[in-house]
């Protein structure tokens, strides 16, 4: 029998992908770790995570973007 654990480190990354009808096109772990990441490393410097935000965040990490460069490349104004 096999057992399926659930990480709560990846819940966020699973709601966002859930959300935007992509949990089952997106598997790879790495990915989801990312995006955590990212998300984390965006609300650190920037007090919160705009979810408009989450496609082009996805598209640069697709594009083997690190979590770190990606909170540059996104400006938080012009997702409000």
């Amino acid at each position: 029998m096999t057992n399926i654990i659930s990480f709560p480190l990846y819940r966020e990354a699973e709601e966002l992908l859930t959300e935007h009808g992509l949990k089952e096109k997106i598997q790879d772990m790495e990915l989801k770790k990312d995006i955590t990441e990212s998300v984390a490393l965006f609300r650190r410097r920037y007090e919160h995570f705009p979810k408009a935000a989450f496609l082009p965040l996805l598209g640069l990490l697709e594009k083997h973007w690190r979590p770190d460069d990606v909170i540059f490349a996104l400006d938080p104004a012009f997702f409000a």
